[in-house]
């Protein structure tokens, strides 16, 4: 039976404050704090638009007075967050943070004020889809009507004479026929289509919950050995040892793929939220990469993460904590990553 108990409270001094964020099914007006929906819009403001001409997705905005204070975060103003949700510019600029610094946006209002909010007309994104037709002698179908065929061809078969019985009872063994399922496999050709378009995600809408969190450092599994999130790999890897993640806590993780699951979703910074640790799958994003390190605050943490799917979508804004005391948000690092 695994604990994560004892590894928490080797972690204390890791402990970072958090709001973990949720939406909820409340009226909220256009200076609250939401997720998706008509946002804060004063006149003389324009909707952000990426490099091709194309509207950036309203993630979130917190409005920093209607919320429990966090330490290190304003006490008033409002904060909002765009993407660029383009699933091929996204995967184009995906290793590259100077040039994604075009496909997203964060902006922040001072003093907003619901007086001062224009007309919003939200946009429709497009999903992006791959479609598969497949031709058979000439002909041209869906993979679903291919699919169709089959099975119906399948059916109608005749079972196979057994080759031993018909030695036994000293019946002649027929020619071997053609089989239709054989022949649909033989001759199909698949083309596959992927048309341009926006990430499909279950991406939030309502009025947002705050819930007050303190939280460990996160912890995964790298290449060689478990990882930290930046800033905290010393400390863990002098606390988190081999036996106290599986003598003591109980993930076995060189016998056991659940447990290794178990410990990157229990100690894997995942959620929605503000503040705390970033999440990590086998390394932390900013390493690695130009000046990735001064980023050393989550800002915001945009994320899909459950237990049963472990390489959903996260997104992740972080700042500079000298910036952020400023209430200056025009330096942004962003990531992005599943199954990174």
């Amino acid at each position: 039976m695994r604990t994560k108990q004892k590894m928490k409270d080797a972690l204390k001094s890791t402990l970072l404050p958090s709001l973990h964020l949720s939406a909820v099914q409340k009226p909220a007006g256009c200076t609250d704090s939401k997720f998706g929906g008509i946002y804060y819009l004063p006149q003389g403001e324009c909707i952000p638009f990426c490099p091709e001409g194309e509207p950036m997705r309203f993630l979130a905005q917190i409005n920093f007075a209607r919320m429990p204070h966090l330490e290190g975060f304003p006490r008033s103003g409002l904060l909002q967050f765009f993407l660029d949700t383009s699933l091929e510019r996204l995967e184009q600029k995906s290793d590259d943070p100077d040039a994604f610094r075009q496909f997203f946006a964060v902006r922040y209002y001072p003093s907003p004020d619901a007086a001062l909010q224009q007309e919003i007309e939200l946009p429709e994104f497009i999903p992006a889809r791959t479609v598969t037709t497949v031709t058979v002698n000439g002909e041209e179908m869906t993979e679903t009507e291919y699919q169709r065929r089959l099975a119906k061809a399948q059916a109608q078969e005749e079972k196979p004479v057994s080759v031993f019985m018909a030695l036994m009872e000293g019946r002649p063994i027929p020619p071997p026929r053609s089989s239709p399922s054989a022949e649909l496999r033989r001759n199909a050709k698949f083309h596959v289509q992927r048309f341009p378009g926006h990430l499909t995600l279950p991406w939030l809408e309502g009025k947002m919950a705050f819930r007050s969190a303190a939280e460990t450092a996160a912890i995964s599994v790298g290449m060689d050995d478990l990882v930290s999130d930046l800033g905290y790999e010393t400390i863990c890897r002098e606390l988190v040892t081999p036996d106290l993640v599986i003598r003591q806590s109980g993930y076995d993780l060189e016998n056991n793929e659940s447990a290794l699951d178990a410990l990157c979703w229990d100690f894997g910074g995942w959620g929605t939220k503000l503040g705390g640790h970033p999440a990590i799958r086998q390394m932390d994003c900013r390493l690695g990469q130009p000046d990735g390190t001064s980023y050393t605050t989550l800002l915001f943490q945009y994320d899909f993460t459950s237990k049963k799917e472990l390489e959903a979508d996260t997104f992740q804004f972080f700042i500079k904590p000298e910036d952020l005391a400023a209430a200056k948000f025009e330096d942004i690092f962003f990531c992005w990553h599943n199954s990174f």
